[in-house]
């Protein structure tokens, strides 16, 4: 089944984790090795070094700039939508996988043939989300739904501490089938929230994630619910439940890193530690990666409190 892998960069840190990314499939993606890679710049041209695009067109990524983000330029967490839903429109894929781009594959994406619907993964924590009525962030979710009208009530559970909540899931990755338009609701159900100014009491932080509750719940049960080899938060496998904590890179499929692979020797202080394996033993012949530009990475020991 033909997956377009679609993701984003601009100039700075997400050129070397573009390239990771790509390289990573080319690498480990079995049958979808060799798959459409689409990387897209969605606020137009931001100086990409000539290394970055070398990189990107030996990988055979399809690099494009388009000015997508227009409405939301100063919130860069709109840009992934914006370049979902360009690809959606525009290729021929029967599957698009939305991937961020700190996230790199290190097996076959399976689950990532779809025959119906969309593919996620819960979060890990409750946060934002709410464990229904009774719930203090319980009036938000059922005045986010009525704003989108939205009927569908869906639960999952988190995947750290097994938390029942409302449907939430981290947008790391987000696989449709093209045929039926979800990433183009998406981006419409983002705009419903953002011009009803509804946002959390924190703020404007996750909206994306926000969005992509309502817009799955619209075709509840036709959600494929991830398991943890997608979208493995690997900052938080300290805290991470058995027996997913102590997975190695050869049982995952795709890692979801944040920021810290730019943090000289982050994956070998990880607990529990990361069997070695060929895998591990690539995956550290790239970093640590260093952004253009930037300062010297804080010390391996400086690793988020959660």
């Amino acid at each position: 089944m033909p997956i377009a892998f679609v993701t984003c960069v601009e100039a700075g840190p997400l050129e070397e984790q573009a390239i990771l990314f790509a390289a990573s499939l080319r690498r480990w993606g079995g049958r979808h090795a060799n798959a459409r890679i689409l990387c897209l710049e969605p606020r137009g041209p931001s100086g990409l070094r000539d290394a970055t695009v070398a990189a990107l067109d030996e990988l055979q990524v399809e690099h494009r700039a388009e000015r997508l983000n227009v409405e939301f330029e100063s919130y860069p967490i709109a840009n992934k939508m914006f370049a979902a839903v360009w690809a959606e429109e525009t290729l021929a894929e029967d599957v698009v996988a939305v991937c961020d781009t700190d996230t790199f594959f290190v097996n076959e994406p399976v689950k990532l043939e779809l025959a119906r619907g969309a593919a996620a993964r819960p979060v890990g924590q409750k946060k934002r989300g709410s464990t229904g009525p009774g719930d203090s962030n319980d009036p938000y979710w059922e005045r986010m739904y009525e704003l989108c009208g939205v009927e569908e009530r869906p639960w999952v559970e988190t995947t750290r501490a097994g938390t029942r909540l409302r449907a939430y899931f981290n947008s790391g990755l987000v696989a449709v089938r093209r045929e039926e338009r979800l990433l183009a609701q998406w981006l419409d159900d983002f705009r419903t929230l953002m011009s009803a100014e509804h946002f959390p009491a924190d703020g404007k932080r996750n909206m994306d994630q926000l969005a992509l509750a309502v817009t799955l719940a619209r075709i509840w049960p036709r959600v494929e619910v991830l398991d943890a080899p997608y979208n493995y938060m690997l900052r938080r496998r300290p805290r991470m439940p058995e027996p997913d904590r102590s997975l190695g890179l050869e049982d995952l499929v795709q890692v979801h890193y944040r920021k810290w692979l730019h943090v000289p020797g982050f994956v070998d202080e990880l607990e529990p530690p990361i069997p070695d394996g060929e895998r591990l033993r690539w995956l550290q012949e790239h970093l640590p990666l260093r952004p253009p530009g930037a300062p010297p990475p804080r010390a391996a020991g400086s690793q988020p409190s959660s």
